[in-house]
């Protein structure tokens, strides 16, 4: 796995009990058991049968790069995160925490795959996506009118609108305490 993360719990303990199965080579900043943090995550992990493909918390609808860089490199994702990602990808082609719904199933499942020669050939068979077709948001159309809009909007982004909020927060606290301290 790759973390950089702390606060990303369900992934820490997760590693955790995987662990005591066999070891699980970290090379993110976080829980680095490797000699230090990888500079390119998909030559990392390249050359292994699985890959910890957590997000860091799960909300419906929320997938990124993390269930997909694996199968760049015919790796199998162990996907945490959205309860919905049988929308966007084929859960028959990795390991799905959702299909499971614990850390115990989901560990005999991948010690299953890992002792099993066939059965890790089967699910590496499988398509990415369902039917083996794309989902409707991954058009051509769609992704273009999204950066489009992107750049030619002035509205600021959330991400880049959030940065500002303990600043904008500390300047609140201390107008506060300022008009506090003169009605004294």
């Amino acid at each position: 796995m790759v973390v950089s993360n702390p606060q990303a719990h369900k992934r820490i303990d997760f590693f955790h009990k995987l662990s005591r199965y066999k070891q699980v080579d970290s090379g993110g900043k976080h829980l680095n058991n490797i000699g230090g943090a990888v500079t390119d995550k998909i030559e990392f992990i390249k050359d292994y049968k699985f890959v910890l493909a957590f997000e860091n918390s799960s909300y419906r609808g929320y997938v990124t790069e993390k269930v997909f860089q694996p199968m760049f490199v015919n790796t199998i994702p162990v996907y945490w995160g959205s309860p919905e990602v049988h929308k966007d990808f084929n859960t028959k082609s990795f390991v799905n925490w959702h299909d499971y719904g614990d850390d115990e199933s989901v560990i005999q499942r991948i010690i299953e795959l890992d002792q099993n020669p066939e059965a890790m050939a089967a699910l590496l068979s499988e398509p990415w996506f369902q039917e083996n077709k794309l989902n409707q948001y991954i058009q051509e159309e769609l992704i273009f009118a999204f950066f489009q809009r992107i750049f030619t909007t002035s509205v600021k982004p959330v991400a880049a609108s959030w940065r500002r909020w303990p600043a904008i927060l500390s300047r609140k606290w201390d107008s506060y305490n300022l008009k506090k301290s003169r009605k004294q």
